[in-house]
């Protein structure tokens, strides 16, 4: 369940599914401008948009999510 309040950010762009949490957290850098470790949720599709990576951090650390 996602906590009240949490912002989510999707990508818009495809991206290469096999990246971890240190390609994805510099994406969220580069590109949004954010912190990874803000409390948002990220959400990234891959290229064929039929699978999805959410990055979120809980309070203790970095989450990935893989979903397909």
């Amino acid at each position: 369940m996602i906590p009240h309040g949490v912002e989510i950010f999707l990508g818009l762009e495809p991206i290469d599914l096999r990246w971890g949490f240190e390609r994805l957290s510099g994406l969220v850098e580069e590109r949004l401008g954010r912190r990874p470790r803000s409390g948002a949720l990220f959400v990234f599709f891959g290229k064929r948009r039929t699978a999805l990576k959410v990055l979120f951090y809980d309070g203790t650390g970095l989450c990935l999510f893989y979903c397909c």
